[in-house]
């Protein structure tokens, strides 16, 4: 319910009616004024105000009071009119008196609430404030904590870097210290092998009687055909790797690699002993073809080498065919026996190529082990022929080592039996025609002693 506050001052000065507290003459002047002025009708004012709420209720209250007055003047003598007067007076003053009071208590609870809401904030902000300082505070620390981890972690890193340093200084230096001192033993090695050799070498020229020239020619036979193997398989590499560099084997074309026979005859006789001389090649090849021949029976390598070539001549148990050079050469391309550069012809080792030597001692593991895979690729590795090969070439080695010659003879002894003998059924392979002048093909051949 809306409190009746006191009204402006404007309305005060038109209506007259508001009287204040203990003023009794006004109060009869007033009273004075209002019986001649109103003896005979009340009149009504209406006060136009701006604002409703707080000069609408001053306003009628005013216009009632006036009304009252006159009222209660008519009758009354002049005693009555300022007794009432004065009762009206006090009883406004009492109401008045008692509003003011409770207004001012609402205010005063407001005042304090008001009060304790803005403490309430500042502490709250105090709290942050604290809170916040505090979370500044340990960032600080933390972050002051982390970079002294980083320069603890960077100061062992540097550390450990120039230990790691010093470390593979020390090693470098012991490296090459170890080198120069590998290198002086081995050149000091070298110097003594190369004296006892010089020695030995020496003595055995004493010792052993100085060959034939029967015993040469078979020799240099011997040193022409391990030549000739080592230098069939480095052409056939280089061959090799140029077709698989080729667009052909990039079309899905299979390689065709050159036959032993026309590497030979076209390749080692004709291109690098007679210069592509067609005529000094047949006259070379007839020469070669008389020394197979003439000493196929008491060679190993000279016997197995003519019948590759078809040379000598051929039976149902030793029929000629290309499949026995293509096998007999993958034994020493699988070995590792041949050296590219021993047997490369345009750069010649300044050594003895180890296939061309008499006798010549092979690694006896290598050579067995070759010998099984050309064997599994024919499925026969289970033959008894294979085993008896492979258990003669392992009981003969000593020291690892092992008769190269021994040992081929062996291998292409169980591979006819066991593979080439079917060639003479299927008789796909024909024997080269000789040159003209070539000599007659004999009696059939044995085999070497």
């Amino acid at each position: 319910m809306p409190v009746i506050n006191r009204p402006s001052p404007h309305l005060q000065k038109k209506s007259g009616s508001v009287q204040k507290k203990g003023d009794d003459d006004d109060d009869d002047d007033k009273e004075k004024d209002g019986e001649k002025n109103q003896e005979n009708s009340i009149k009504v004012k209406t006060t136009t105000t701006c604002d409703v709420g707080c000069t609408a209720g001053p306003s009628i209250l005013s216009t009632s009071h006036k009304a009252a007055t006159a009222i209660q003047n008519l009758g009354r003598g002049k005693n009555e009119k300022i007794l009432y007067a004065r009762k009206r007076a006090a009883s406004i003053a009492i109401q008045k008196h008692a509003r003011g009071k409770s207004k001012r208590k609402d205010f005063q609870e407001t005042r304090r609430k008001k009060k304790i809401q803005e403490k309430k904030k500042k502490n709250e902000e105090e709290a942050a404030a604290k809170k916040l300082l505090r979370q500044a505070e340990t960032d600080k620390e933390l972050g002051e904590i982390a970079r002294q981890k980083e320069l603890t972690a960077k100061e062992a890193a540097e550390t450990e870097l120039q230990q790691q340093q010093d470390a593979v200084k020390k090693t470098t230096q012991d490296i090459v210290n170890a080198g120069a001192a590998l290198r002086q033993k081995q050149t000091q090695k070298k110097m003594d092998e190369k004296k006892k050799k010089e020695k030995t070498k020496e003595a055995t020229s004493k010792t052993i009687k100085q060959r034939t020239p029967e015993e040469q020619e078979k020799f240099d036979l011997q040193a022409i055909i391990g030549m000739t193997y080592g230098a069939a398989l480095v052409y056939r590499k280089k061959e090799s790797d140029a077709f698989w560099r080729s667009s052909a084997a990039k079309n899905g074309e299979e390689i065709e690699l050159i036959t032993f026979v026309e590497f030979f005859l076209n390749v080692m006789v004709l291109r690098d002993m007679c210069e592509n001389d067609i005529l000094k090649r047949d006259s070379q090849i007839v020469e070669f073809k008389r020394q197979v021949r003439k000493y196929s029976d008491t060679s190993k390598r000279v016997f197995w080498f003519g019948t590759m070539l078809g040379w000598l001549p051929s039976t149902k148990d030793l029929p000629f065919s290309h499949d026995s050079a293509s096998a007999y050469l993958k034994v020493l391309e699988s070995s590792g026996l041949v050296s590219t550069y021993d047997y490369d012809m345009s750069s010649p080792s300044t050594e003895t190529p180890l296939l061309s030597k008499t006798p010549c001692l092979v690694n006896e593991h290598a050579l067995t082990k070759a010998m099984l895979d050309v064997f599994t690729r024919t499925s026969n590795e289970e033959e008894e022929e294979v085993k008896t090969c492979i258990g003669k070439i392992q009981a003969g080695a000593f020291g690892g080592k092992t008769d190269f010659d021994l040992g081929m003879h062996l291998f292409m002894s169980a591979w006819f039996a066991t593979v080439g003998r079917f060639k003479a059924a299927w008789g796909d392979d024909q024997a080269p025609r000789s040159p003209a002048g070539s000599p007659k093909e004999g009696t059939k051949v044995k085999g070497p002693g």
